[in-house]
């Protein structure tokens, strides 16, 4: 009994020590106080004044080079093509022949026309003969004024279907130039809409004529560049396609904007 004791006093005192050294009883303490840490400096640092400033850029936009003097031909008579004497791309002249309508019913029309200008030109002249005759006649009372008045009304239709005969004639020979087609001005066939065999009626797309010394470049442009975009303002006109560079300005700045594509027109 004595021995059990002791051995569990012996379990109990080195039960203690080690709580003693786990809570660092057997080290050296550090005296309490304020840490003291090594001061950090601070770079310098350099400050300068913000302004702003203009800078020189280069914004590059697509377009397209159109023509300012541009003629749609249409045709001012109905016929068929019979003969066609231009084509794309070709050079021409004012005046010269672009295509010919077949015109034997307008040949036709004015032939009538002439015929029945003739014919009412002799009874305009028989009449006015019959008034002179008549005039003369009522002067010596040798008829009453009734007869004098009958022949001056005659004469009066007559001249009448004489103006009348003269004006579809004028029409008639109108109609017969417009079977041959002419170019309005010197310049370049863009576009030729129309093939021999073709039946046009007054108003259709024959051929599209251009001004080649009237070409411009046309782009769209940001909105938000339209400050930088001005009359006078030069501009790099570049045309890959036949290794072009040109410096040019702009021309014309259109003030609609494109509400959907928010852009605006340049014209150089």
């Amino acid at each position: 009994m004595k021995r059990k004791l002791i051995l569990a006093g012996i379990f109990v005192s080195g039960l203690i020590l080690v709580l003693i050294w786990v809570q660092g009883g057997f080290h050296s303490k550090v005296r309490g106080g304020r840490t003291v840490l090594p001061e950090k400096k601070e770079p310098a640092v350099k400050t300068i004044k913000v302004e702003p400033s203009r800078s020189a850029g280069l914004v590059s936009v697509p377009g397209s080079v159109v023509s300012r003097e541009v003629a749609r031909v249409a045709a001012r008579a109905q016929g068929y093509v019979i003969e066609i004497k231009a084509d794309a791309g070709e050079k021409v002249t004012k005046g010269r022949e672009l295509l010919r309508i077949d015109s034997k019913e307008m040949v036709e029309r004015e032939a009538q026309a002439k015929a029945t200008l003739e014919s009412a030109e002799a009874e305009s002249s028989t009449a006015g003969k019959d008034v002179e005759r008549f005039k003369g006649l009522f002067e010596k009372g040798a008829i009453a004024r009734k007869q004098l008045d009958d022949v001056t009304t005659r004469y009066e239709t007559t001249k009448a279907a004489e103006s009348k005969a003269r004006a579809a004639l004028e029409e008639a020979r109108t109609m017969l130039s417009y079977a041959v087609v002419t170019a309005p001005f010197d310049g370049i066939v863009g576009e030729r809409d129309v093939n021999t065999g073709d039946l046009v009626t007054p108003g259709r797309l024959l051929f599209t004529v251009y001004r080649p010394d009237t070409n411009e470049l046309v782009a769209a442009v940001g909105e938000q560049y339209a400050p930088f975009l001005t009359e006078g303002t030069k501009v790099t006109v570049r045309i890959p396609s036949i290794d072009l560079k040109q410096d040019t300005t702009i021309r014309e700045v259109v003030p609609q904007r494109d509400v959907k594509t928010r852009t605006i027109t340049v014209k150089a």
